[in-house]
């Protein structure tokens, strides 16, 4: 649900605000413009949707679907790297947004 906001006041950090549910569903509220980011970090998983494209293959790290979910929540020497396929993080700076 990050990121979002922290509540104000005291121990702001630990109230848990109206949008956060166990449900793992989407709040549209936390929608933002891509096009007034200046940085973006991409996952890189060679699955492209209309709406999750691969932002560095357009010009101007664990893939979650292919790895096994106990080898990916608890790291095994020897056992994990054979069970875990890891993708590529991409850190892009905006063309046409300048930092001030």
């Amino acid at each position: 649900m990050l990121p979002a906001p922290y509540m104000s006041g005291d121990n702001a950090t630990m109230i848990i605000p109206s949008h956060f549910n166990d449900k793992n569903k989407e709040d549209p509220t936390l929608y933002f413009d891509i096009t007034k980011c200046h940085f973006l970090l991409d996952l890189d998983t060679d699955k492209e949707t209309d709406l999750e494209p691969i932002y560095a293959h357009k010009k101007g790290q664990v893939e979650t679907e292919k790895s096994n979910k106990y080898f990916r929540a608890f790291y095994i020497p020897f056992f994990s790297d054979k069970y875990v396929v890891y993708g590529n993080f991409s850190l892009l700076q905006s063309t046409k947004l300048k930092i001030k």
